[in-house]
């Protein structure tokens, strides 16, 4: 993986409608990104990191720049994790699959309801960084229906769009849950979808250590039973498809 997480190249590039796009320096989001960098370097005095970090930030950002970026000289295989991509249309993803023969994609769902409740706290926290609860109950409502959240829950529309381009046989659809109940046999899983040999997890990394854990907001039973209305729909056909955790999703629901 890059030194950067999520890079946002795709789409970015569909909602400007441009083939080509200013330099990353020029986004809000660099700052953060450049912190990430440094970090990056000091924890694995990877020095071939800092050419890697004027060619991401400097250059003006095509698909040429995009595999650039993606390239490591020891590597056969890389990737890049932007949730983002989940929301892109039809002909976004047909042409990202154009230009990227034989990619593949990993998504891993979360339940809806505390997919759409956390997203809300996320964008809201900043209005009321106390007490997130504290805001009046329209706003949580208004951030459920927007056109955002319901994108990016809307997981049978987003599953179907990027079989229809990719197929089944290359779009691994997996589950949040698993990521803390087996995450060693999630990433065999992973290894298996991408053609990668076994790894001994256990002797490379800490897999069942929880890392970068947040802060929890319990949800209030109002706004379960109003996300359970909005997603129960999603949920009972996910369940037909993968009767696995959906199901107990569906259970789980008021």
């Amino acid at each position: 993986m890059p030194p950067v997480k999520e890079i946002h190249f795709f789409n970015e590039r569909a909602r400007s409608h441009e083939t080509s796009l200013p330099p990353r320096i020029a986004t809000a989001r660099a700052r953060v990104e450049v912190r990430e960098l440094a970090a990056h370097v000091v924890r694995s005095r990877d020095l071939r990191a800092i050419p890697w970090g004027w060619r991401y930030f400097f250059r003006r950002r095509d698909i040429d720049w995009y595999r650039g970026v993606l390239t490591h000289p020891s590597r056969a295989l890389s990737g890049d994790i932007t949730p983002a991509y989940s929301t892109l249309s039809e002909p976004a993803v047909r042409q990202l699959a154009e230009e990227l023969p034989g990619v593949r994609a990993v998504l891993l769902l979360r339940n809806p309801i505390d997919r759409a409740f956390s997203h809300a706290v996320m964008d809201l926290s900043p209005l009321a960084p106390d007490d997130v609860l504290s805001l009046p109950a329209e706003r949580f409502y208004e951030h459920f229906r927007s056109p955002e959240s319901v994108t990016r829950t809307g997981y049978v529309a987003m599953i179907d769009r990027w079989q229809r381009v990719l197929g089944a046989e290359r779009l691994l659809v997996a589950f949040f849950e698993e990521v803390s109940e087996a995450p060693a046999r999630l990433l065999e899983k992973v290894t298996d979808f991408l053609g990668v040999a076994s790894i001994d997890w256990a002797s490379r990394a800490p897999v069942d250590a929880r890392v970068n854990a947040g802060q929890r907001t319990e949800m209030p039973a109002v706004y379960r039973e109003y996300l359970a209305g909005m997603y129960r729909g999603e949920m009972t056909e996910l369940a037909r498809r993968y009767p696995t955790y959906p199901q107990q999703w569906l259970r789980a629901a008021p």
